[in-house]
C-alpha cells in the first residue's frame, strides 16, 4: 500500500465541516448530528483532525473540551471508516496527550464504547475506579 501523505490541522473549512459530518453520518453515536449544532460544536472546542494531503478529507478528527489545568475531556474520536486499521486512531490520541496544551493537565478522560476499552488502554489510559459513576442529565432548564 501507498503511504498516505497526511497533516494535522486545528480549524476546519466549510469543505472539511461537511466530510466531518459525513464521518458523523455513518456512526450509530452521532448519526443524528445537524450541521448548525456540529458548526457550534467545533466554535467551542479544542479540535484536531488529521487530513489527507492529496485529497484534503479528515482522516481522523478528535474535540477536547478543557480548563487546561485540572481537567480534559476527549470526545468524538472518529477515524474514517476508508482509513482505519492505519493507526491513525492512535496517532491522534498521541497528538492530543502530546500537545503543549494538554502536558501539564492533571487528569485527561475520554468515553469509549466496550469494544474500544483495550485500544484506549493501549495508549495508557485505564478505566475508572469503581465507584466513580458517569451521570448524564437529559432535561433542558427552560
Amino acid at each position: 500500500m501507498e503511504t498516505i501523505k497526511y497533516e494535522f490541522i486545528y480549524s476546519l473549512s466549510e469543505v472539511q465541516i461537511l466530510n466531518l459530518l459525513e464521518n458523523f453520518k455513518r456512526e450509530n453515536w452521532s448519526e443524528n448530528r445537524q450541521i448548525d449544532d456540529v458548526k457550534k460544536m467545533l466554535e467551542n472546542s479544542w479540535i484536531i483532525a488529521i487530513i489527507d494531503s492529496s485529497n484534503g478529507k479528515i482522516i481522523a478528527f478528535a474535540r477536547v473540551l478543557s480548563d487546561f489545568i485540572y481537567r480534559a475531556f476527549i470526545y468524538d474520536v472518529i477515524v474514517s471508516k476508508e482509513y482505519r486499521g492505519l493507526k491513525f486512531g492512535k496517532l491522534i490520541i498521541n497528538s492530543i496527550l502530546n500537545n503543549k496544551d494538554f502536558i501539564g493537565v492533571e487528569r485527561i478522560e475520554l468515553y469509549c464504547k466496550d469494544k474500544n476499552v483495550e485500544f484506549y488502554k493501549k495508549l495508557g489510559f485505564e478505566k475508572v475506579p469503581s465507584g466513580i459513576n458517569t451521570m448524564r442529565y437529559g432535561g433542558r432548564i427552560i
